[in-house]
């Protein structure tokens, strides 16, 4: 007996052990996104992390302070003494902060960049300039801090008056110019070294490439020289067009109106380029009144250019498209763009010519003059939306061959969204089973499934292999030959992966506005695999549910990174979250509405955030206008004394709810027409239903006028249905196979 307790004793030990030195990767690997801060298990507070930012700093102070002293040999101390440090870095006590930081330099792997970036602050703070630039000398190039220590050092190099330091560093490191501030530092340093030719050539450029406070800085400094008799400082008239130039690319319109003046005179002294930089401004800003000074300058007794004339028509073109004038647009642009093959704005003057076929309604023409546009591949502005228009246009009168032509060169382009790339391969596979290719077809919908299960499209997809009446040998094969070309994620890459040690230590800090930072970061500078799992294993404790929309999530959604069922389920169950559930249930019921319906509004309205407010000044989890919420109030017999009711998460949901119900009797239980109601109001959705006609829903659905709209059933729906996969039994099956059953079987060899 005595034995056996000894065992259990050890085996107790071996599990407690075990539950306190995991390491955040192995964690992971066994239950991504639950993510227990680390002070429960050092027997910290719970409130540790909310005694940080609020007032109670003297209490923070002490619980940490006494930990120290009761705990001195606790291997884990290096974290204390770091957030012990930081806290006096934000309480300005840099003495102090000092003091914590130097204690801990070289024995914290994870966020050595943040010690040494704030031992710096620290010692700049104190005057203690040499100290701090070593600080910040160790701060390495891959920190979110790195811009800023080298701006410190250059800053702190100039106050030590290391000058020639400064000029060999911007020498090497040439890009960080680009940076108005430190621009403005190197021309500080060369005018100390007396190279002041060096120094008026610098403040040339940024006098031509900025505006507002840095362009009257550098004009002043200028003006200096010029005092100075620095005569080859004087703006020329090369220099003013080269700004007008670069503001008309940044589109600062409205600036180049206000800072320069047609140059035209009595004496004839013309800048004809820049007044052909104004005019552009001024057409595509539509604040071009006339086209006076167009004829006036074609009159002139000197020659223009070929690409100065060019350059007037196309300006005339636009004023002529502006005033609405369509087909006189038409009849010049087809002439000048005969006439100019491969000039310049010729791609704005296509667009413009296929804008003006729209408006007059001239449908042929339009989509003749969409294909030309799409067959010349230096034409990249609107190739993707052209693109778009046309396969579907094809698709729409069931042309489908011609369809799935233009289909397949859109899929060419790179997609900036998940929805437009799933789309894409929703229409490949319909394409494919209208033209009677149904073995290919089948696999392009099992793929886009199982790649992707919690998704808008994928649960068309779903729907339509529903109703094909398969044979189980047909969905099992499919299953197994996606599965074999799906790419498994390499896990084994994050076992080492710094930044996400980096981000996992700021989160069991309780830092979360550090972890986000730091998460943005690593989301723009890492592979894609890596930057994805990031985001996964941070999304809950971060509370970030809208990231889950993100391209850059795209590619975690395939589940062969999963290795078993269970791991899957619960790691999606982190997206999609039964938040509120007693109210969302009780008032779902009541009002006769599917409670995974109502998730997926509130998810899109306001990702669980019950203080959510929208520009328009809807309110709450559900975004209630108040108006709206006063009148659905009253249908229920519910009293509301004023907006902040609806800050009152059970008030909010019975409203939406009982709103939801209401939208979805009016359209006799659809909810497609009752989502895109909830977000564009009824009566649009019936002009649609009167004006856009389509074969199916689905299709329907895409032609939507307004994207927004469209975007937004294409999220509700995808959320209520990917609710269903995770919560409901029985609902991911195909016949009577359960898909998930297939996908995570292992293959018998």
């Amino acid at each position: 007996m005595n034995h056996l307790m000894k065992i259990k004793i050890y085996l107790i030990l071996i599990l407690v052990s075990t539950t306190i030195y995991t390491s955040p990767i192995s964690f992971l690997k066994e239950n991504l996104g639950n993510i227990k801060p680390y002070y429960k298990d050092l027997l910290l507070p719970n409130n540790l992390g909310h005694l940080f930012y609020s007032k109670e700093k003297k209490l923070f102070r002490d619980i940490l302070l006494n930990y120290l002293k009761d705990n001195p040999k606790n291997i884990t101390n290096y974290r204390i003494k770091f957030l012990l440090g930081y806290h006096y870095y934000r309480s300005k006590e840099y003495n102090k902060a000092t003091e914590q930081f130097r204690s801990i330099v070289g024995r914290y792997n994870e966020l050595n960049d943040y010690i040494f970036f704030y031992l710096g602050d620290s010692y700049r703070a104190q005057k203690k300039l040499v100290d701090a630039y070593q600080a910040y000398s160790l701060v390495t190039s891959k920190s979110i801090f790195s811009d800023i220590a080298v701006k410190n050092k250059l800053n702190i190099l100039f106050k030590l008056k290391q000058y020639i330091h400064i000029k060999n560093f911007f020498q090497k490191e040439s890009h960080y110019l680009e940076n108005d501030a430190l621009n403005f530092l190197f021309i500080k340093t060369l005018i100390q070294l007396g190279d002041e030719d060096t120094a008026i050539l610098q403040l040339k450029k940024v006098w031509s490439h900025t505006e507002g406070k840095e362009k009257k800085r550098a004009e002043n400094i200028l003006i200096d020289f010029m005092k100075k008799g620095k005569r080859n400082s004087i703006i020329s008239g090369l220099e003013y067009y080269n700004r007008c130039e670069y503001l008309l690319q940044k589109k600062k319109y409205n600036t180049i109106i206000k800072d320069f003046e047609l140059s035209y005179s009595v004496r004839k002294d013309v800048n004809i380029d820049k007044d052909i930089c104004l005019l552009k401004a001024s057409v595509y800003s539509n604040k071009l009144k006339s086209i006076d000074y167009i004829n006036r300058l074609n009159h002139l007794p000197f020659k223009l250019s070929k690409i100065q004339k060019y350059y007037l028509d196309y300006i005339e073109m636009l004023y002529i498209f502006n005033q609405e004038e369509y087909q006189d647009y038409i009849n010049k642009s087809l002439i000048t763009l005969k006439e100019y093959k491969d000039y310049p704005n010729n791609e704005k003057l296509y667009i413009k010519l296929i804008e003006s076929y729209k408006k007059l309604k001239k449908e042929k023409k339009y989509y003749k003059y969409l294909k030309k546009y799409v067959s010349n591949e230096e034409f990249v502005q609107k190739r993707k939306e052209y693109l778009y228009k046309l396969w579907f246009h094809y698709y729409d009168i069931k042309n489908y061959k011609e369809s799935l032509k233009y289909i397949k060169i859109y899929e060419k382009i790179r997609f900036d969204n998940l929805r437009d790339e799933v789309r894409n391969k929703y229409y490949i596979a319909r394409l494919n089973i209208n033209l009677k290719n149904k073995k290919r077809g089948l696999y392009q919908y099992f793929k886009l499934i199982l790649e992707d299960p919690f998704n808008y499209y994928s649960y068309l997809a779903l729907i339509h292999l529903q109703k094909m009446n398969l044979t189980k040998e047909e969905i099992l094969f499919n299953v197994k030959k996606v599965k074999k070309d799906i790419t498994s994620l390499k896990k084994e890459k994050l076992h080492f992966n710094n930044r996400v040690l980096k981000i996992y230590e700021l989160i069991t800090l309780n830092l979360r506005q550090l972890a986000i930072k730091e998460l943005i970061f690593y989301q723009q500078t890492a592979t894609s695999e890596n930057s994805l799992l990031a985001n996964a294993f941070f999304f809950k404790s971060l509370r970030l549910y809208r990231s889950s929309r993100s391209v850059k999530f795209k590619s975690l959604r395939k589940i062969a990174f999963f290795p078993n069922k269970y791991s899957f389920i619960s790691f999606w169950k982190s997206f999609y979250p039964l938040k509120y559930a007693i109210s969302v249930n009780k008032h779902s019921k009541r009002f006769k509405v599917d409670p995974y319906f109502s998730w997926g509004i509130l998810r899109e309205e306001s990702a669980y955030n019950r203080y959510a407010k929208s520009h328009s000044n809807a309110y709450g989890l559900m975004q209630l206008l108040y108006p709206t919420a006063v009148e659905t109030a009253n249908r229920i017999g519910m009293k509301l004394n004023n907006y902040r009711d609806l800050y009152v998460p059970d008030t909010n949901i019975a409203l939406g709810v009982k709103y939801l119900a209401v939208l979805l009797r009016m359209f006799k239980g659809n909810r497609f027409y009752a989502a895109a109601s909830y977000n564009a109001g009824a009566s649009n959705v019936k002009h649609w239903l009167k004006n856009h006609h389509a074969d199916n829903l689905y299709d329907w659905c895409e032609k939507i006028p307004v994207e927004q709209t469209n975007k937004y059933i294409y999220k509700v729906i995808g959320a209520e249905h990917s609710y269903n996969i995770l919560y409901t039994r029985g609902y991911f099956k195909i016949g009577k196979v359960n898909l998930f059953k297939a996908i995570f079987s292992k293959d018998k060899k």
